[in-house]
């Protein structure tokens, strides 16, 4: 009792402090600890009384270790349950992201996790709270020591070169240098290195970075046996054969990282687009119906268009859990679904495929869960027994369930404000 009034106290001094349009955002990354940052910004949101918002930050970098999961889709859905209003945000860096997402706002408070970098990114970046701060000097903050972020594939690394892309390197070069020997015969020319920077730029483009070094070690073989005397003889101690291949070598690291961060972000970008616009015709389409059944069905069929996966929703009907729609129609639960199902009810905890809680069950159940407790259950099934939920799916699919969970808050309310109305005109 004193506890929480010290906190309402806490909170009636901050409205003289705080304005009252400022909220609380926390920021999840790659980490593993996301669960930790959400309680701490509810306990920060309720002791200072203002919103609160989970943002899933979403960068080239974790893009591309995206089938990793890190508990992330789980600390959106229970960040929605907890009241707060979720957001996707993708940026070149966290930085750009979360400073992007919060601009214009006057003084918010960031709830984040100061985690250890490579001296790479230290060197590129600088620190986060740094960077944070220029970008929104009136911010303040609450940094917590995070774990070790997951090691992330490089775009330049991951993008492996196929048999045929080094054929093809192979025949550029050799092109090349035909090219170098026609304009040796014809004009005399002698310091033809220059021209072998193109097959090894349009291979480390577009080809791969194994392309690439295959084309820049071939480059300076052909370059010493036909440009270096004497000729037609191979002198592995030429200093120009050493400078030629770390030129060309870095020439083609260098440009292979920056085509590959580039595409990394033009690919996140547009699935960015194509998510948030499947998202925004999620929430019209769901503000369109005032039923539960309607609801139901809506939240079931763009569940199946945007994740592939067969799904029902399930709500307490009479004193009993009763299918409210599916999709595809007539699907039916086995007694081991059926438990699961009711075990995700009653603890308000994701049950059944791919969990801790009866995975032997071939479907998935997430609890549709709000301050007014749980409304309903989601089911997700892929039909072969596979995970109905990739882990790349994760932020979206909690994106989707905390949408779903506001609309069937709003049947509630609309129903509460409903009988009491009745109740009022039967008591008149």
């Amino acid at each position: 009792m004193t506890s929480e009034t010290e906190g309402n106290s806490f909170a009636e001094r901050s409205q003289a402090i705080f304005p009252s349009d400022e909220r609380v955002c926390v920021v999840l990354d790659d980490g593993r600890d996301c669960a930790r940052l959400v309680a701490l910004g509810y306990d920060l949101a309720q002791r200072l009384a203002r919103p609160w918002e989970a943002v899933s930050i979403e960068t080239p970098g974790t893009a591309a270790g995206a089938s990793t999961d890190n508990g992330l889709g789980a600390a959106l859905g229970e960040a929605a349950a907890l009241g707060a209003s979720i957001h996707r945000v993708s940026g070149a860096t966290t930085a750009s992201a979360v400073a992007q997402h919060l601009q214009g706002m006057a003084a918010p408070h960031i709830v984040l996790a100061l985690r250890p970098r490579g001296l790479i990114d230290r060197i590129r970046y600088g620190a986060l709270v740094e960077q944070l701060a220029k970008a929104l000097p009136g911010a303040t903050f609450h940094v917590v020591a995070g774990e070790q972020p997951l090691r992330r594939a490089r775009p330049w690394i991951a993008a492996r070169s196929t048999p045929r892309d080094i054929l093809l390197t192979v025949a550029g070069v050799m092109i090349t240098m035909a090219i170098a020997l026609l304009l040796r015969e014809f004009t005399g020319a002698t310091y033809l290195s220059i021209l072998f920077l193109f097959p090894v730029l349009a291979a480390s483009a577009r080809l791969g970075m194994l392309a690439a070094a295959v084309g820049a070690l071939l480059s300076t073989v052909l370059f010493n046996l036909f440009f270096l005397a004497p000729g037609l003889s191979a002198n592995p101690l030429a200093v120009q054969s050493w400078v030629m291949a770390l030129i060309l070598l870095g020439v083609g690291t260098y440009t292979s990282w920056l085509t590959g961060t580039l595409r990394s972000r033009i690919n996140l970008s547009d699935r960015n687009a194509q998510e948030s616009a499947a998202l925004a015709s999620f929430a019209q389409d769901l503000t369109r119906v005032s039923d539960w059944t309607s609801t139901a069905e809506v939240v079931c069929r763009e569940i199946n268009r945007m994740l592939g996966a067969n799904a029902i929703v399930a709500r307490e009907i009479a004193g009993r859990l009763e299918i409210a729609g599916s999709f595809p129609e007539s699907l039916a639960l086995d007694p081991l679904d059926e438990a699961a199902l009711d075990w995700a009810w009653t603890a308000g905890e994701m049950t059944g495929s791919g969990s801790a809680n009866l995975a032997e069950a071939s479907w998935q159940f997430h609890p549709l869960k709000t301050s007014l407790g749980t409304l309903a259950v989601l089911g997700l099934s892929k039909g072969d027994g596979r995970d109905p939920v990739m882990p790349q799916q994760k932020v979206l699919l909690a994106t989707m369930i905390a949408q779903a969970s506001l609309a069937h808050e709003r049947l509630r309310l609309e129903a509460a404000v409903i009988s009491a109305s009745q109740s009022q005109e039967c008591g008149t």
